[in-house]
């Protein structure tokens, strides 16, 4: 019987390239940009235009429901807002009916793969729900950029249960936040 004596050392195997920009970096610290692989830092400094908040739709979808309670019945609207762009170009969203962020980027984006078979472009969804509401037929259309592309979702995470605490220790993260979503100092 053999024993094996060999120490595995997870960061002996990590390979370091040399991006584009000339610095040399582990590999999962890269970005492709086009052809180009960049680093990380200079990815954020890379000095192609962002979409800026106003670039992205403040909602991106609407549910009406009626709400029944002891006293009778109400009507509730819920949406997904735009919480803010990220440091790494992604606009972050609040799902208020679902209580979650999703994470959106232009589907065709040059900074974000979005190839994966799960990305699917959003639509501009407005449900109504409430009582005597006529059926939804489901044409809505694409949410779509200035240069004509479709929004994806890329992820999905449970948000938190204070969006204004959350924001205070995340604030280095995010490079523009929507007027709605500003914590309070």
């Amino acid at each position: 019987m053999s024993s094996n004596t060999n120490i595995y050392d997870s960061t002996d195997t990590e390979e370091t390239i040399q991006p584009y920009c000339g610095h040399t970096v582990p590999r999962s610290e890269t970005f492709r940009i086009g052809e180009f692989r960049f680093c990380r830092t200079c990815f954020l400094n890379h000095s192609q235009p962002w979409f800026d908040l106003d670039d992205y739709p403040t909602v991106l979808q609407t549910e009406k429901r009626t709400a029944h309670d002891a006293r009778g019945t109400s009507t509730v609207t819920s949406h997904v807002r735009l919480l803010g762009i990220t440091t790494d170009r992604t606009a972050v969203y609040h799902d208020e009916i679902n209580n979650q962020f999703w994470t959106v980027v232009p589907a065709h984006s040059e900074y974000h793969d979005t190839d994966d078979a799960v990305r699917t472009p959003l639509r501009d969804v407005h449900t109504d729900c409430t009582l005597g509401a006529p059926a939804s037929h489901g044409d809505d259309p694409f949410h779509t950029m200035p240069n004509g592309d479709h929004l994806a979702l890329l992820e999905v995470a449970e948000a938190p249960y204070s969006i204004s605490e959350w924001l205070v220790a995340h604030r280095d993260e995010f490079r523009q936040l929507h007027g709605y979503f500003k914590p309070r100092q």
